[in-house]
């Protein structure tokens, strides 16, 4: 399997790229109004949207930028060993 296949099958791609595409449409933004905003070709972004390809992290940036659309990249997982310290002490200070 190849990594465009991995990637499109991957929940938290699909989830990336559905909730840009959501926010967009409550904007009331067109795939051609951000295609002119982004210079995306239109046939690219309906291949996108439809799953057939995967979106760059460059055409992800490109669209929030267009969209004003906040992106924040975090990780997730468990808390560095002296974070946890530190909330476990506050969690005794303050019940």
């Amino acid at each position: 399997m190849s990594y465009r296949e991995r990637l499109l099958k991957n929940k938290k791609y699909r989830d990336i790229r559905d909730k840009c595409f959501q926010l967009i449409e409550e904007e009331g933004m067109t795939r051609y109004q951000i295609s002119k905003c982004t210079e995306i070709d239109q046939t690219r972004l309906s291949r996108v949207y439809h799953g057939k390809v995967p979106m760059s992290m460059n055409e992800l940036i490109q669209i929030c930028d267009a969209c004003s659309l906040k992106l924040e990249i975090r990780k997730e997982g468990k808390l560095k060993e002296n974070t946890r310290q530190m909330v476990d002490y506050f969690k005794n200070i303050f019940p």
